[in-house]
């Protein structure tokens, strides 16, 4: 799977981390302080699209995350994503669950909610972020390989963060996904009551974020995300799908009591590697975030 593309992202990942790690590496051989956020005036944090940032919730701090992209073509394709997210005890360790629903070419349903561990591995006094996520995908969803539900997995995804500049705040992001006997259907049967079938299944996701700070309270927004699919056609038999989103989009931030409000918009581009072509959708984010 990973063989058959690219490594674009993958490159992009490797070179981000080799100028964190080589600033870390200069500012220690000559004595200087190694950049953290400390150093920076405040910005929006948390609060990206479909990148995950490496920042725990503060104690007593509540974050309710939705968002929602849509998609013509190929399909007609609506995705929403409600997310909560909980301080346990302080900032290192996180509890949230992910609430998605779907709507494919009419067919529509609640997905697979996922819960969702978060451990504070590293700090903003550090030289960067990182805060490795766990989850349970739960089978709450109705089995139907259309939708893709109804499966039981595991996730793990490391995101990390670092604040290079006033300007400039980059994200990484590389998880894996396993899918129990998960549902799918052999094409080359016809026959809907006869063509499913059942399959244990693991993908890859990687991606990148970038931030451009224009104010404390207004983002830039740029991300690539890539994930490397394992979609089987029949029971021996598997096709690897490279799915490519690049995002560009905008963030705001404004208070209202004592809860941050953070709207944002974006336009996704969808590059898919078994039709070679690109799709355009839209994408709306939306968080509330309050103490409690």
């Amino acid at each position: 799977m990973l063989r058959n593309s690219k490594f674009s992202l993958l490159t992009l990942i490797i070179f981000l981390l080799i100028i964190i790690i080589c600033n870390k590496t200069q500012c220690e051989a000559t004595g200087t302080q190694v950049s953290s956020f400390n150093q920076f005036s405040k910005a929006i944090e948390d609060n990206s699209f479909l990148i995950e940032e490496a920042f725990n919730q503060e104690e007593r701090v509540v974050h309710n995350i939705q968002y929602a992209t849509f998609y013509k073509k190929p399909c007609s394709l609506l995705y929403y994503s409600f997310n909560q997210e909980w301080p346990v005890g302080g900032i290192p360790h996180q509890f949230s669950f992910t609430v998605p629903y779907e709507q494919v070419n009419g067919l529509k349903g609640i997905g697979d909610i996922s819960l969702n561990y978060r451990y504070q591995l590293t700090y903003k006094d550090d030289w960067a972020l990182c805060a490795p996520r766990f989850s349970i995908i739960m089978p709450t969803g109705k089995k139907d390989p259309d939708l893709f539900t109804g499966n039981l997995g595991l996730q793990i995804n490391v995101p990390a963060t670092k604040r290079i500049s006033e300007l400039i705040q980059i994200h990484a992001n590389l998880g894996f996904t396993y899918l129990n006997n998960a549902s799918f259907r052999d094409e080359s049967i016809f026959d809907n009551s006869k063509n499913i079938f059942s399959k244990s299944v693991y993908n890859f996701n990687t991606g990148v974020g970038l931030n451009i700070i224009a104010t404390g309270y207004v983002n830039f927004i740029f991300e690539v995300i890539e994930n490397f699919n394992n979609l089987p056609q029949n029971r021996t038999d598997n096709t690897y799908i490279n799915e490519t989103i690049l995002v560009p989009g905008v963030r705001f931030a404004f208070n209202l009591w004592t809860a941050q409000i953070v709207p944002g918009i974006g336009i996704p581009f969808r590059y898919l590697s078994n039709s070679n072509s690109g799709y355009i959708g839209a994408l709306a984010y939306f968080s509330v975030e309050f103490p409690y």
